[in-house]
């Protein structure tokens, strides 16, 4: 059962005090009318709507547990809760707790990976090397350049994959699926200029 936030517990004590009907209440709340006696009487009983120490459902998991699975996420962000789960059982715990304890103990949600060409380390040096060589290149003289790009052909199907990240790291590299084309570990992006008189 949801628990009522404290505003909605202050504004069914609010209501009952101007006078309004338990029916009438949970009619503009849009909750039931059991709730609303509910916490009627427990206000004049109690003086207060506050949740008691102890309420409500107990945790599966304890701390150790929690840690174990911020652990493996950090490890790996690829890692789905079936996966954790066969790794450390735990009776009694679904992949959705899982879930809940992910982002209870991290920064991280749940997102689909971007997919960026594969490039080897290699060719990551080569690329900011070149760049470095033409930093000092006028912009008007960029004009008088053509680029051209490989042609990509999928020679496998690429199934799409979900990964936990933070929202600013779309593009980190440990965040993102890494896809081939034309069966080769080379980018796409291969840049290449020629001068046209």
């Amino acid at each position: 059962m949801p628990q009522l936030s404290a505003e909605d517990k202050g504004k069914i004590i609010g209501m009952h005090a101007s006078g309004m009907s338990n029916g009438h209440i949970a009619q503009v709340l849009g909750i039931s009318k059991p709730t609303v006696a509910r916490w009627i009487k427990r206000n004049d009983e109690h003086e207060n709507c506050t949740r008691q120490h102890g309420s409500g459902r107990k945790r599966k998991t304890d701390a150790r547990f929690d840690r174990a699975v911020c652990r493996m996420v950090l490890a790996n962000r690829f890692a789905c809760a079936t996966d954790i789960l066969k790794a450390i059982p735990h009776e009694g715990v679904s992949k959705y707790t899982i879930y809940r304890r992910i982002r209870e103990g991290t920064d991280f949600d749940n997102y689909w990976a971007a997919k960026k060409p594969f490039i080897n380390e290699r060719n990551r040096q080569r690329r900011v090397a070149w760049c470095e060589l033409m930093r000092p290149t006028p912009p008007h003289e960029w004009m008088n350049v053509l680029w051209s790009d490989e042609s990509p052909f999928v020679l496998r199907y690429c199934r799409k994959k979900r990964v936990w990240r933070t929202h600013n790291e779309r593009y980190s590299p440990q965040c993102t699926c890494e896809s081939l084309h034309a069966g080769k570990g080379h980018s796409p992006l291969t840049l290449l200029a020629c001068s046209i008189p």
